[in-house]
This record gives C-alpha cells, sequence and structure tokens, in this order.
C-alpha cells in the first residue's frame, strides 16, 4: 500500500473520545509532517511483536512491515486491516486502542504502541498479545528491539495495561526497580504525547527497556 502524497502536510486533528473502566481514554490528535509521513513510507517503518504473559525473556521474533495495515493484521490477528487505506488503518487503530485493545474481530490484544518521534508519530513499534494486563499477567521488554534502543519519543497504551513502563537501562535498571529515572506511558497515568518528566528533563530518545502491566 503507498503512501498517498497527497496527505503530505495534513494534520490529523480529530480525537475520539471514549469511555473505559476505570480510567476514560481518548485517542490524542496526532500530527503528521512530511518528514514522518515519507519515513513511515519506507520498508518496515510498522512493526508488530507479540509478547508472551510473565515471560521476562522476550523470546518472540518481531515482524516489520512497509505499510500500515499490515503491521495492525498482524498485531490484532484481523487480516480485514489488509485491504484498508492508510486513512481507515489509523481510524481502526484508534478505535482498536478506544475498545482497550481488541475489536469485536480481533482475536489478540494491543497493549500498547511505541513511537520514534513525539505526537505519536514517525516509525512505530506494536506489542500485542493473546490477552491483556491483569493482576495475573504482565509483559516484559528486557531490551529494545534492533534498531529502537534510545529511539522512543511517544508512547501509548490500552487492553488494560494501566502501567507502561520505560527505563533508561536494559533489564528494567535505573528506573522503578534502580536508582535512576524512568516514565510511566500506561494510559492510567496519561500516556506520553511527549516524554518529560516532572522535574522538566526529558525520556526521550532514552529508552532501553520496558514494562507493561495492570
Amino acid at each position: 500500500m503507498i503512501m498517498r502524497r497527497s496527505l503530505i502536510g495534513f494534520l490529523v486533528t480529530a480525537a475520539l473520545a471514549v469511555t473505559l473502566a476505570p480510567a476514560v481514554r481518548a485517542f490524542p490528535a496526532v500530527a503528521l509532517s512530511s518528514q514522518e509521513l515519507s519515513t513511515r513510507a519506507l520498508t518496515g517503518s510498522y512493526c508488530a511483536q507479540e509478547l508472551i504473559p510473565n515471560d521476562k525473556a522476550a523470546r518472540t521474533i518481531a515482524q516489520c512491515f512497509a505499510t500500515q495495515g499490515e503491521a495492525l493484521a498482524t498485531a490484532t490477528g484481523n487480516t480485514n486491516y489488509l485491504s484498508m487505506s492508510d486513512d481507515k488503518v489509523r481510524e481502526e487503530f484508534a478505535a482498536t486502542i478506544a475498545a482497550n485493545g481488541r475489536l469485536s474481530a480481533d482475536s489478540q490484544y494491543l497493549l500498547g504502541a511505541d513511537y520514534w518521534d513525539t505526537h505519536y508519530g514517525g516509525n512505530y513499534y506494536y506489542w500485542y498479545a493473546t490477552q491483556g494486563c491483569s493482576s495475573t499477567y504482565a509483559f516484559y521488554v528486557p531490551t529494545m528491539p534492533p534498531g529502537w534502543n534510545d529511539k522512543v519519543s511517544s508512547a501509548l497504551s490500552s487492553s488494560g495495561c494501566n502501567h507502561f513502563y520505560h527505563y533508561i537501562d536494559s533489564n528494567y535498571n535505573n528506573g522503578l526497580y534502580g536508582a535512576g529515572k524512568y516514565i510511566d506511558c500506561g494510559y492510567g497515568a496519561g500516556d506520553c504525547y511527549t516524554m518529560y518528566l516532572p522535574d522538566g528533563s526529558s525520556m526521550s530518545d532514552r529508552t532501553s527497556s520496558e514494562i507493561l502491566k495492570a
């Protein structure tokens, strides 16, 4: 699927707001610059990886694609996304997040998404699983995938993953379980449109490991 040239410079400003239990989720407006659109058109710009519940080694293989539809179809198990336009895929992604990670036709749960750029732009990486976050299940990324270490600049979560911790070092060091900095990009914490900490410092381009949990 070829990215439509007519979309270059266009700002997608409509926000999809829905109510979830226990939190209210609103899919934020996404501004796509011409540079971001050009980056997204490159082969492998859209990736998806399944996470195994409570597996701290993250022993699965990522798949990367040239189109948004392929990545979303892989993350959700719904092949209907393969035939959709880029605009429609973005709408369906918003709907999937708003529906707490899973639409009726989806066989898998979309746990969260990482983005190279702020404001949910640039290349992106879907994390998915056969169930969502709960008191029983959490999901771990001890090291970032190839090409993604120190690259994340915005992120959001769904499927009961109230917390989406981003750590400055691999294996969750210098963060929640260490003496350094981390940021929580879970919807329970307000997502990460940007990645600024309360003290004004930034976690943008500093993530080396992650945890998704209820």
